[in-house]
């Protein structure tokens, strides 16, 4: 009897409890309505509880195993960097790294493994075109090829990919290939231009970044740009921009529409082509971020292939000025008398064609100008054709540039007398651009070419002589009487490649510089011999030809490298032959196109400069 009680006991106790956890109240019901009202109650927390219990029996061993794979990703990296005695500062920032981009970075494979293996074709292609077409359109030349084939756009979604960085990873440096343009979808990036040593304000989300390599992708990037924050950027290739353009028949269209506005600007900030150049952009970053929002938040449709959809794009204007009148402001401003542009705006001279002999005598006779005879003279028709012509050149140049140089430096050299000095020189100069980190030569392929090192077949010599940017000529007693070193002179000084001269400073290997008396005797003959001149002959030089290049090349001053010295000494030698070379860039466009100094010729530095490419105000 007592074992019964007890029973009864414990399961009325466990009764109460029950009701207590999932009712809330321990009491027990007294009419049957109650009862029923408890007892579903009672059967819907239940119910609640065993779906939360199943849920978390499912997804805690998932969350688990996944923080673990990160745990043990993490801890492998660390451990690999440790045992290559890897700075901790550079241990630290590869954790960061880690640690901010694991969940976007598991998030864009898990996409990517899904429609790789279970999306369809057709379905991978809609996300693409749903995913990036606005995006794309946010650019003008790209909304311009698509009107001209609405396909253009469709092509171009389905190569677009997206790149995640950390914060204050870099996303290209200066002298880069220009291969990629960037739209940035999330984060912000600050920018730093090597031409003006200075930062722009920063880029945000709906701002274009690297946005020349569509124009012509053999360009050389002329800024750094680095990720002040994570961020997420979309990438369009611009080999396959240019490929889909070829294929449909626009690259002409393309062309022409670049040579006819290019010149005015074509901002990465804003998306406009023909205003003005992103230093000069007068939209705010709020600004931009809330057209880009706008542009990508309108319910979209995929484009059938006989019509466009209609998008907000990188709609702008640069203040209040038309934007008839930018050809005529970046005239005003290429000649320095950019103070004109509001007074003619107030005799109705609106562009470059409203420029003649009546506009220029309404600003004669307007007090307030007080136009100069200097002035007036700039504001010619004549004038005015000269500086369109010069744009339409600048502008060819830059279409048609091919990035085909691949050296900086070509040591020719007379093996005999040089061949050790020029590797020793080859080693030390590799050495130096190795430790820039962003050198004029860190992008190139063999930054300093060595025959007995680099070459493979001597009949590729020559290339190799065009392929770089100077050539370094190491003058020892008889550099002048060796055919392949003659050679390789006349084909530098025939590719506009410069020419850099070093003496040798070593014993009985002395240089004397040529002067007439030594170019009476190349006339005669009694420089070089038989085989010399028919080898050279053969290759399309005669010896007239000969001594006009090296009286061109023999004009300049020569610098020393002295291989029997110590390190330090050849080390300030060397550092002194560096000092002045550079890569060639692209021509100036905008304002630069046309500016000239008071002596009628290009501004110019004596010294050879940092030719960048000013494309990047675009």
């Amino acid at each position: 009897l007592s074992m019964t009680l007890a029973l009864q006991r414990y399961f009325a106790s466990l009764r109460i409890a029950y009701l207590a956890m999932t009712s809330g109240n321990e009491m027990l019901a007294e009419t049957s309505g109650q009862q029923a009202l408890a007892a579903l109650v009672n059967f819907e927390r239940s119910c609640a509880f065993i779906a939360l219990l199943t849920w978390l029996v499912w997804r805690v061993p998932v969350l688990f195993n996944a923080h673990s794979s990160d745990l043990l990703d993490s801890s492998m990296t660390l451990r690999y960097l440790k045992e290559h005695n890897v700075s901790k500062s550079l241990q630290l920032r590869v954790f960061h790294s880690m640690q901010e981009l694991r969940t976007v970075w598991r998030e864009k494979e898990a996409f990517e493994r899904s429609a790789d293996s279970v999306f369809p074709a057709h379905l991978r292609k809609h996300i693409a075109l749903e995913l990036w077409i606005p995006k794309l359109l946010t650019l003008d030349i790209i909304l311009q090829a698509t009107k001209w084939h609405p396909k253009f756009v469709n092509e171009l979604a389905l190569v677009v990919r997206e790149e995640v960085y950390p914060s204050d990873a870099v996303v290209f440096s200066v002298y880069e290939p220009s291969d990629v343009a960037y739209l940035i979808l999330k984060g912000v990036l600050s920018v730093t231009f090597q031409e003006f040593e200075t930062h722009a304000e920063d880029l945000a989300t709906g701002m274009w970044i690297g946005e020349k390599a569509l124009i012509n992708p053999t360009l050389r990037r002329n800024e750094t740009i680095v990720c002040t924050t994570m961020s997420r950027l979309m990438a369009t290739p611009a080999d396959a921009f240019h490929t889909i353009l070829t294929e449909l028949g626009l690259k002409d269209n393309f062309e022409e529409l670049l040579r006819m506005k290019l010149w005015l600007g074509l901002c990465g900030r804003c998306g406009v082509l023909g205003e003005h150049y992103s230093l000069c952009c007068p939209v705010s970053r709020d600004e931009r971020e809330r057209q880009f929002a706008i542009a990508i938040g309108n319910k979209f449709k995929v484009p059938a292939p006989h019509c466009l959809p209609c998008l907000p794009h990188g709609l702008c204007s640069s203040g209040n000025v038309p934007k008839s009148r930018a050809d005529l402001r970046h005239f005003l401003e290429a000649h320095g008398i950019g103070h004109l542009f509001e007074h003619m705006g107030r005799h109705g001279i609106c562009g470059l064609t409203d420029l003649n002999c009546a506009s220029v005598e309404l600003l004669r006779s307007d007090p307030r100008v007080q136009l100069s005879q200097e002035e007036a003279q700039i504001l010619n028709e004549s004038a005015v054709g000269a500086f369109l012509s010069r744009v339409e050149q600048t502008t060819t140049r830059l279409l048609s540039q091919r990035e085909e140089r691949q050296h900086l430096l070509f040591l020719s050299h007379a093996k005999a007398e040089a061949g050790s000095a020029a590797a020793l020189m080859r080693d030390m100069l590799v050495s130096f651009l190795e430790e820039e980190p962003v050198g004029p030569a860190r992008r190139l392929d063999a930054p300093v070419f060595l025959d007995s090192e680099n070459l493979k077949d001597l009949s590729d010599l020559k290339r190799h002589v065009v392929q770089s940017h100077y050539l370094v000529l190491l003058l020892t007693k008889s550099v002048l009487t060796r055919p392949w070193c003659l050679l390789e002179l006349v084909t530098a000084i025939r590719s506009e490649t410069s020419i850099l001269l070093v003496r040798v400073d070593e014993p009985d290997k002395q240089f004397t510089f040529p002067d007439e008396g030594f170019y009476a005797d190349l006339r005669c003959g009694r420089i070089l011999d038989n085989a010399c001149v028919n080898f050279l002959r053969s290759e399309g030089v005669e010896l007239s030809d000969l001594e006009r290049v090296l009286r061109q090349g023999f004009n300049r001053i020569a610098v020393t490298f002295s291989p029997q010295k110590s390190a330090n000494i050849r080390k300030a030698e060397l550092h002194d032959l560096l000092k002045g070379c550079c890569l060639h860039d692209a021509p100036a466009l905008g304002a630069d196109a046309g500016r000239r100094n008071t002596n009628g010729r290009r501004s110019s530095d004596p010294r050879p400069r940092l030719r960048t490419a000013r494309i990047d105000r675009l």
